[in-house]
């Protein structure tokens, strides 16, 4: 029994802004990618309205749509009939059939059987994502959809059987291609044990996905304020049915009815597509108007950058013309990399919106990665996994009251066989630019060095020109301010370090160091407590947890890594050679020689 369709001409009269040519335009052009399926006008319907009926979002949302479902076979693959009667058992997924005022569709998950020997992750999301894709066929284009996860009976023997890649696929998808906006997600009796998922799921997640999560651990006081209480099953005080009832007794039959005859059609178009993917990984971009490797990299989840658009929105000094302007005196300089917009706007922040002074602080810092690949190259995932053995390396998430991004760090490892500058630094600057790329400029940076355990003994394994450069790079290469410099737990070992580094300070940087014997007692004057990790009682996560998201963001960003490396100066192509940084090469040696009284 085939499903029975939503009406194509109802969608147009329901709609508005949603146009016959349009759609009739994106069939034409999706018949001109010859690794796109043929899809019904329906389902181009779905896809439109879910990017507010705009053509070239759409266009972009179809690729990502058909080549995500390719990249996925453990979901989007062929599925057999046992497999969903189990996972009918284990797992109840409704479409909810009252809409809410608003019309966004309801969708609810809830777990069956606890025991987790049943559970198998796969399964469950293939019964999810068809239940969904026969509802919105069947219903035609809402106004988006709300996800509403009941966590009882769900443990972490249920989380540990999660497969963590597999995860991060599907949060791209959820975010980059499902076919219908996706408005809020509900999670009821939540626990702990969400935390555990939220310290996987985060990384990866989207400011505005993040900003669409509720968790009730009442949900009796508080999810009722978001959704209407005749929306949801009596079962947890609302006016339909019961989740029994709404499952009913023949389940089995009836999802057997609609589903496999819908199925054939499903699978042929994904299997279809993942062939042209296998194919086109051999293709050296023969077909230039697509662009799958942004795609592709979703193995290593690829950044979410900031938005160009909303930098110029934000910071109302910032000119159009003068990033034309940088573009342009870019292009005439052969040794230059290529620079992105995003970059350029990061590099006019930090230089009050100089243009001139810009000019230099690029200059300084492709020169200096260049010219330091102790420090700036080879930084390969294992070398930086293994820093973060021994370093601590945290971004805190929130934001000071006047708009600075804070970083802590402190050793992780005591043991000073263990430190190895270089590789600390090339951490640190990694760490710190994946963050800004993907929360935008800020208005400066803070940064505090936690002393504890840190001993004359790791000051004597630093290398003294490794120091000059970094602190080079720190003062006229950065595109970024550095506001404040905080050192906490200090004591006389400060002293030996803050003698070895003050020759290679500039007194506007040395005015910005602040030295805290007790934190408790003064650095809360400079950064709020609340922005500070748990074990400082702040309000946020706790340093392992921060650490965690670190390494995790890490392994997802390990392309833009290799890429960034090869955007260096090329000292061969340079029209007029500068003797600038001879000064930062004169010296060598270690402090080894330091006596360690």
């Amino acid at each position: 029994m085939p499903l029975n369709y939503a009406d194509v001409p109802l969608q147009y009269a329901k709609r508005k802004d949603l146009h016959k040519e349009d759609v009739e335009y994106l069939k034409s052009w999706m018949g001109k990618q010859p690794h796109l399926p043929q899809i019904s006008d329906l389902e181009v319907i779905l896809l439109l309205s879910s990017c507010d009926c705009k053509v070239e979002m759409a266009k972009t949302t179809i690729e990502n749509h058909f080549t995500l479902r390719g990249m996925i076979p453990e979901i989007f693959g062929p599925r057999d009939p046992e497999t969903w009667r189990l996972a009918l058992d284990v797992a109840t997924v409704l479409p909810l059939p009252k809409l809410t005022p608003e019309g966004y569709q309801i969708f609810y998950w809830k777990i069956n059987n606890p025991d987790p020997s049943k559970y198998v992750f796969t399964d469950a999301i293939k019964y999810l994502e068809t239940i969904f894709k026969m509802t919105i066929l069947q219903k035609g284009a809402l106004d988006g959809m709300i996800g509403v996860v009941d966590m009882e009976g769900y443990s972490l023997a249920h989380i540990a059987k999660v497969n963590l890649l597999l995860l991060k696929r599907l949060i791209v998808f959820v975010q980059e291609a499902l076919p219908m906006k996706l408005s809020a997600v509900h999670f009821i009796n939540a626990g702990r044990r969400l935390d555990k998922i939220f310290t996987l799921m985060k990384p990866v997640m989207k400011k505005e996905i993040i900003e669409m999560i509720h968790i009730h651990s009442d949900y009796q006081k508080t999810l009722y304020k978001s959704l209407p209480l005749d929306c949801m099953p009596k079962d947890y005080g609302g006016s339909l049915g019961s989740v029994q009832e709404m499952r009913g007794p023949d389940r089995h039959a009836k999802f057997k009815l609609t589903y496999f005859d819908f199925l054939d059609e499903t699978v042929e178009m994904v299997l279809n597509n993942m062939d042209f993917i296998a194919d086109d990984e051999k293709k050296k971009n023969d077909q230039v108007d697509i662009d799958f490797h942004r795609i592709h990299s979703v193995e290593r989840m690829p950044l979410n950058y900031a938005s160009v658009d909303l930098e110029y929105e934000k910071n109302k000094e910032l000119r159009r013309d003068d990033v034309r302007h940088l573009q342009d005196w870019l292009e005439k300089l052969p040794h230059m990399p290529e620079i992105s917009e995003l970059e350029l706007i990061f590099f006019l922040k930090s230089c009050e919106f100089r243009v001139e002074m810009t000019k230099t602080t690029i200059d300084n810092c492709y020169t200096m990665k260049g010219l330091s690949p102790e420090i700036f190259a080879r930084r390969d995932l294992k070398t930086l996994q293994a820093t973060l053995d021994n370093v601590i390396l945290l971004p805190l998430p929130k934001l000071t009251s006047e708009g600075y991004q804070v970083f802590y760090t402190k050793l992780n490892s005591e043991d000073p066989s263990l430190y190895v500058f270089a590789d600390m630094v090339k951490c640190n600057d990694v760490v710190m630019r994946v963050t800004l790329l993907q929360k935008g400029t800020v208005a400066g940076l803070v940064y505090i060095f936690d002393m504890e355990g840190f001993t004359l003994s790791h000051i004597a394994r630093m290398h003294i020109t490794e120091l000059r450069k970094v602190l080079f790079y720190l003062q006229d290469g950065l595109p970024m301010q550095l506001v404040q410099f905080h050192f906490i737990n200090a004591d006389s070992r400060l002293d030996k370090l803050m003698m070895i580094i003050k020759p290679f300070l500039k007194k506007k940087l040395f005015e910005r160091m602040h030295f805290h014997t007790d934190p408790a007692k003064t650095l809360y004057e400079y950064v709020p407590q609340e922005c500070m990790p748990k074990e400082f009682g702040g309000l946020d996560r706790s340093i392992r947890e921060l650490q965690d998201e670190v390494r995790a963001r890490l392994n997802d960003t390990s392309d833009f890594i290799e890429e960034d490396e090869k955007r260096v100066i090329d000292e061969s192509k340079r029209l007029q050679k500068s003797s600038r940084f001879d000064h930062v090469f004169g010296m060598e040696g270690t402090f080894k020689k330091l006596e360690l009284d």
